[in-house]
């Protein structure tokens, strides 16, 4: 459907009743920031994950045992990718596409639905989505490649990089280090809880000139975040914060002296070649090829989001990229093309992180260093980073050293409101990586 003058004029639509599990959206799979166009602007940047109860009695953060690997077997085919993807776009989203990199040449790719709701021309191939989330993967492997350098060390105290935000904010901020942030086990309040008013922004959005409302930079946010105080003490428990990723590009800066997406840029995207992904302030619109991304905030009721000046400027979720440009980039980070072998052991040390937050990652999940680790149905495990964006939910997923992968890109945000579009997503992922196709 599409939003025209008229549309905006009358009473004002009241934004339904979120329930407790759209606000543990917002709390543990979103980012949010709003900014004009030179800074940041809306959107949830998210990942696959839960929480557990967070306090000062809470038992230390710990390394786990990996699930065990596993075998695949060679029974999916390029049939069974069209069947599962369909299923996706039966629970009611507009489009869905797929990418399946297997042991072939070519990867497999499956699309499903409408790129737009008014022109009903099909989704792209290989097109352009939000990522959300997934950006935190990337920053983190900056992190872990100037630990390599030398340039720093993950147990160094945040402080020793960002002294005065951090005695600003006194008490055991002084505790938080490098690795916490990277790993969410540092107590860090979720700015995307206390700060972002999202009423104020869907109003702006749909029933305005379809301008989002100005907003300080997400760095302000994440030092208010931290002036509040810690949830838990640095390393008795696990949280999903997007504030620490903040605090991670603001470190990374403090290093390089260059802002967080210049060096994602000169480190990540220009070496694997990723010409199809954006960073930062290049990711504030979506370029075409694209589908249009929509939000449901009831069902049936698809909101069209802006493609131009949505996008999230921070570390903790900014990022614009493509089904193929995200295999070639996990790819290359778990072939041991980023990190040194022992660095990249390091980001999958995982510690447990209790009950997955959706119904797409099963038991038991876990959290390394900016990387999840999930077992599949076969036995085998996978390695992820999804992000919600607020027009498109993103789930990836990669085995087998990062050569057999999915990535998967839905164009319409449903605030989670049932479990059907992850259950859908975890069936396809589930069937691609357990009935791998083998040369």
């Amino acid at each position: 459907m599409s939003m025209n003058d008229d549309d905006r004029t009358g009473p004002a639509h009241t934004w339904p009743r979120r329930n407790g599990r759209t606000r543990r959206l917002r709390r543990h799979r979103s980012t949010l920031v709003v900014s004009a166009a030179v800074a940041a602007l809306a959107a949830l940047a998210a990942c696959s994950s839960g929480s557990v109860a967070s306090d000062d009695d809470a038992p230390a953060a710990s390394a786990t045992e990996r699930p065990e690997t596993g075998e695949l077997s060679d029974e999916y085919d390029l049939a069974a990718l069209q069947r599962d993807t369909d299923a996706i776009c039966a629970t009611g989203v507009t489009g869905v596409q797929v990418m399946v990199q297997t042991y072939e040449p070519e990867p497999w790719i499956a699309t499903c639905g409408v790129a737009d709701l008014e022109s009903g021309e099909p989704v792209p191939r290989d097109s352009h989505f939000r990522a959300g989330s997934t950006a935190k993967t990337l920053m983190a492997t900056v992190i872990l490649q100037l630990s390599d350098e030398g340039e720093l060390s993950l147990d160094d105290p945040v402080r020793d990089y960002l002294p005065d935000l951090v005695d600003d904010a006194g008490g055991p901020a002084g505790e938080l280090t490098v690795r916490h942030l990277l790993q969410h086990t540092g107590g860090v309040r979720n700015y995307t809880e206390d700060s972002i008013d999202l009423d104020a922004l869907l109003t702006a959005l749909f029933e305005g000139d379809g301008d989002p409302p100005d907003s300080a930079p997400a760095e302000d946010f994440a030092a208010d975040a931290l002036r509040a105080g810690l949830e838990f003490t640095p390393g008795t428990s696990w949280e999903y914060s997007n504030t620490g990723y903040v605090l991670l590009g603001m470190v990374g800066e403090a290093v390089t002296g260059n802002r967080w997406d210049d060096e994602v840029s000169r480190r990540i995207i220009e070496p694997l070649g990723l010409d199809r992904t954006y960073v930062g302030a290049n990711a504030i619109d979506l370029p075409e090829p694209r589908a249009q991304g929509y939000l449901e905030l009831e069902p049936g009721e698809q909101l069209p989001v802006p493609p131009a000046g949505y996008g999230v400027v921070s570390a903790d979720g900014g990022l614009v990229t493509t089904p193929s440009d995200m295999i070639a980039f996990f790819q290359g980070l778990l072939r041991g093309d980023l990190l040194a072998a022992e660095t990249l052991a390091e980001m999958q040390d995982v510690v447990d992180i209790g009950e997955p937050f959706t119904a797409a990652v099963p038991l038991p999940a876990q959290y390394g260093l900016g990387l999840e680790l999930a077992p599949l149905s076969c036995g085998a495990a996978y390695w992820h980073h999804g992000g919600d964006t607020l027009d498109f939910v993103h789930e990836n997923a990669f085995a087998d050293g990062g050569e057999y992968g999915v990535v998967i890109s839905v164009s319409t945000q449903t605030f989670g409101a049932d479990d059907t579009l992850w259950e859908a997503m975890a069936a396809l992922r589930d069937n691609a990586l357990c009935g791998r196709h083998a040369l």
